[in-house]
Order: structure tokens, then sequence, then C-alpha cells
């Protein structure tokens, strides 16, 4: 059987919307959510939140989570990559003997399922990451820039492509990265990487305060039938 730790991100200082991590949504915090399908999916000896507030850690705390250690404010900043993050805490748990680490986003779209099911597709494969991806509803090669009002396509020769002969293209869905310990090379975009697709209904940015409003009436719908009590 393996050894499977899961991380938590959660840092104070969010700059777009205050309090982000702890912020009420659809009655709960937000952490809630992504300690609640950890601790859900029983996949983890241990569900751990890694932030720099002390606020948020009570948080934390008060719904199951634990904190090992707290964040220093050099990893807590807005340029901090989470990559940087999981190499900090994979550094503070290397004596305990984990095999899989699963970095967890505060996203109240989160699925154990779809964290269950990852880690299978991981420890069936011969890679050491794998990672929540979303389909792109529009395509990269028939985007543009503005610079005073004048279009420049990156891809110009592929103006007149036709839409379903251009490739399908994907992006990080912001939900989860497994990675194991003893990886070889670092979390990249990249063949040491496979992808985990998410459905379109459960992704959703919260970036900024429209955002939130619509995550939360998109979360309301889909779950009426979902309770988080």
């Amino acid at each position: 059987m393996v050894k499977s730790i899961a991380l938590i991100p959660a840092r104070g200082g969010s700059k777009r919307i205050s309090n982000k991590n702890i912020k009420i949504f659809c009655g709960k915090p937000l952490l809630y959510y992504a300690i609640k399908e950890a601790l859900d999916s029983n996949l983890f000896d241990t569900v751990a939140v890694s932030t720099d507030s002390e606020d948020i850690a009570s948080v934390a705390r008060e719904y199951g989570a634990e904190i090992l250690y707290m964040r220093s404010g050099k990893l807590s900043d807005d340029f901090t990559p989470l990559w940087e993050v999981t190499l900090d805490f994979l550094d503070h748990i290397k004596e305990e003997g984990y095999d899989y680490c699963c970095t967890l986003f505060c996203n109240p779209f989160l699925r154990r399922d779809s964290i269950k099911e990852s880690l299978s597709k991981l420890i069936e494969s011969d890679k050491d990451h794998c990672f929540s991806v979303r389909r792109l509803d529009y395509h990269p090669e028939r985007v543009f820039t503005l610079t005073n009002g004048v279009c420049t396509m990156p891809s110009p020769e592929k103006f007149n492509t036709r839409t379903q002969d251009l490739p399908v293209f994907y992006e990080e869905a912001a939900q989860f990265r497994w990675s194991k310990t003893d990886f070889s090379s670092p979390f990249s975009y990249d063949d040491n990487s496979i992808a985990f697709p998410i459905p379109e209904s459960l992704v959703c940015d919260i970036d900024t305060d429209d955002d939130w409003e619509l995550a939360e009436l998109k979360f309301n719908k889909l779950n009426n039938t979902i309770s988080y009590d």
C-alpha cells in the first residue's frame, strides 16, 4: 500500500480577492472544500495545509487538516511558483516515508473521484507527475494581440485554417498535481508528466470578485443534490 500526503497551499495576503482562501463560498470557507475532498477520499495518511497565516491555519485545523509548520514569508508572495512551495513541503516531510504527494488547489469544484483516479493513472505509468487539465474552448493559434488598436497574430499562417483542422489545446485546470516524492525531474509540462482531463462542468477560474459570483452560481446549480454538511 502506498503512503500519500495531501498538501493544500493557502497563503494569506491574496490581492485580487481579499482573504480568498477563507472567504465564505456557498456557506463554507473556500479552503474547506479541498480539505473535505482530501479527507473523504481516504487516500491520505495526512492532509496538511501550508500557510503563512494564523487565521488560515485556524480554519484549516477546524476542518480537520494539519499544520505541520508555518510557511516562510519568502515563499508566500505573489511571485513564488507553486512548485517551490511543494519542494519546501517535501523537504519538511522527507523523513516520513511518503511515496506520493498531492498538491491540491483551493478549488470548490475539486472532486475526490478525480483525485483517486489520477493517482491510479500515475501509479500505472512510468511518470513522476500527474496533473489536472482542461480542454481550451478557443484556439491559441487564432488569437491576437492589440497595439494601439492594431492586431498582430502570433500564427498569421493559421488565419484561414478551419477550426476543426487546428490542434486541440489544453491548459492546467488548477485542481491538483500528484508527484512521486522520489521524482527524477521537477514538475513541468513535459514527457515526465501525464495529464488528467477534468470535465468543463467542474472547471472554473476564481480570480476576481465577478469570477467569485459566477462560481457560486455554477456551484449551487451543480450541487443541488450534494450535501457538504
